[in-house]
């Protein structure tokens, strides 16, 4: 099947429940502008989900999530902008746009202690497990 996309604001709990009602969890979740806590990532990341940050790992008030970004396994990050919303800093409150990714990447290098090419060869080969299909 197709891959799912859930951007869930507040609800981390509802999500999971309907997650985890399968028998068999999807095989392709992506928890898109993930901004849940970390017990709510190891929650996520055991049902195979795929965790994608974007600028609010840049958030000053952003610890937990940035605790979050740095638990993530390789093979389930994801990193994006949520263009045109949530700039990362220093362009935080200005429309976001999709060349900000580059600043996403390089504070999630920093922040996992990974060079910034590690970085882009992880969500690259995520992103092209999570959607086959724009890949062929």
């Amino acid at each position: 099947g197709l891959p799912l996309v859930v951007h869930c604001r507040k609800a981390f709990e509802e999500v999971y429940e309907i997650l985890n009602e399968y028998d068999e969890a999807p095989k392709a979740v992506q928890m898109h502008c993930f901004t849940g806590s970390s017990d709510w990532a190891e929650k996520f990341l055991k049902l195979g989900c795929y965790l994608s940050f974007g600028g609010i790992i840049t958030f000053k008030n952003a610890e937990d999530i940035r605790r979050s970004l740095r638990m993530t396994p390789d093979d389930r990050l994801l990193l994006e902008t949520d263009s045109p919303y949530l700039a990362p800093e220093p362009l935080r409150g200005s429309r976001n746009e999709p060349k900000n990714v580059k600043i996403v990447i390089e504070a999630a290098a920093d922040l996992r202690g990974q060079s910034i090419e590690e970085i882009d060869r992880i969500t690259t080969l995520n992103t092209q497990r999570l959607f086959p299909k724009i890949w062929k």
